[in-house]
């Protein structure tokens, strides 16, 4: 089996569907953020109070993406193409309708071997940029800012955390 380039490890996994959106260059950033909820049990006589653990934020996860309508990008330089990524996108976040459940798709985010994250896409901004075709005045380049919040059935504690085990199979 061929070797993967460092792009082709980079992608959004509809877990639902299956379909994966690769990423057609690296993000500039990715930022990270988890906040802790913590309760102040006020005790007569303790010059401080004691900490107790509440509850936390969903880990959050934001990043920055561009798209092109290229024939570098194996796409023939079609503006069908990039729609068809945006598209991808935005059905992120809505609801997959059952009888019982409005659940949110979920989505692995993967870069290469040290980056995994099991969750649903919260937000997305995509800014259209130019040049535009001159035959259908379409996008050929667009910017994609994407949310994602880790949703997991069985929640991390710290001792998961510090393990740097695979994180992303508990899903």
């Amino acid at each position: 089996m061929p070797q993967r380039t460092a792009i082709e490890r980079a992608f959004l996994l509809d877990l639902e569907s299956g379909q994966r959106l690769f990423f057609q260059n690296m993000p500039e950033e990715l930022a990270e953020s988890k906040a802790a909820n913590w309760n102040d049990t006020e005790i007569l006589g303790r010059s401080e109070p004691i900490k107790a653990y509440s509850s936390s934020t969903a880990r959050a996860i934001s990043l920055t993406l561009q798209f092109a309508a290229s024939i570098d990008a194996g796409d023939k330089g079609t503006t069908g193409s990039l729609l068809d990524k945006l598209r991808f996108v935005r059905s992120l976040v809505y609801p997959v309708y059952t009888e019982i459940t409005l659940a949110p798709s979920k989505v692995l985010l993967s870069i290469g071997q040290w980056f995994k994250i099991v969750g649903v896409v919260r937000d997305y901004t995509v800014t259209y940029q130019r040049p535009w075709t001159e035959e259908a005045t379409e996008p050929t380049l667009a910017t994609v800012a994407i949310s994602i919040e880790e949703a997991n059935v069985n929640p991390f504690g710290r001792v998961d955390i510090l393990s740097a085990a695979d994180l992303s199979a508990r899903g």
